[in-house]
């Protein structure tokens, strides 16, 4: 099974797939900022990211999303946006297959052993752990962490032995059951 990784933002998205045979690719979507009042204007961007994630995404996968964080700074209309995102991205996604969402310090921990490190750390551990592939960005970066975990859980770790950490990383997320293939 195929499985994509995602970082979704509104302002960049990074997406990360990896084939069922292993290859991988990693990319970015850019998106401008909106007037939060304009509704539609807001509604065409998330749209937007949606349907780019879409058309890097395979039609069936085992799709693994970043958890959406709670803003706790008056950030109200941002965080009904990046609700709106998360919703229709999870709507979109669960017609191609399961979607797991997985905490940032989930993330940072599968791919640093450090559940506390930051988006630096983890671009520097998934560009060692993948020197012959171009990873741009934290955005990348994240979203290929993601997508590894995927691969772990569908037993074709990609990114080298699991360490102790990378367990728990991955026991202290919620899996759906997937279906036996004959």
């Amino acid at each position: 099974m195929h499985v994509l990784g995602v970082d979704q933002s509104l302002t960049m998205t990074g997406i990360a797939k990896i084939s069922a045979h292993g290859s991988v690719a990693v990319s970015r979507i850019a998106s401008a900022a909106t007037d939060p009042g304009d509704l539609r204007a807001t509604r065409d961007r998330i749209r937007m990211i949606v349907g780019s994630v879409l058309v890097f995404a395979p039609a069936a996968c085992l799709s693994v999303i970043e958890a959406p964080i709670v803003m706790r700074n008056g950030q109200g209309g941002a965080q009904l946006e990046r609700a709106w995102l998360f919703g229709l991205l999870v709507d979109q996604l669960l017609l191609r297959g399961p979607v797991v969402q997985v905490r940032t310090t989930t993330r940072a921990m599968y791919a640093t052993d450090n559940g506390a490190a930051k988006k630096p750390e983890v671009l520097a551990a998934m560009r060692s752990k993948f020197p012959d592939l171009v990873i741009r960005d934290d955005n990348e970066a994240d979203a290929l962490a993601l997508a590894c975990m995927g691969a772990t859980y569908l037993g074709s770790p990609i990114d080298g032995p699991t360490s102790k950490k990378q367990q728990q990383a991955m026991t202290s997320t919620v899996w759906p059951p997937m279906k036996e293939s004959n």
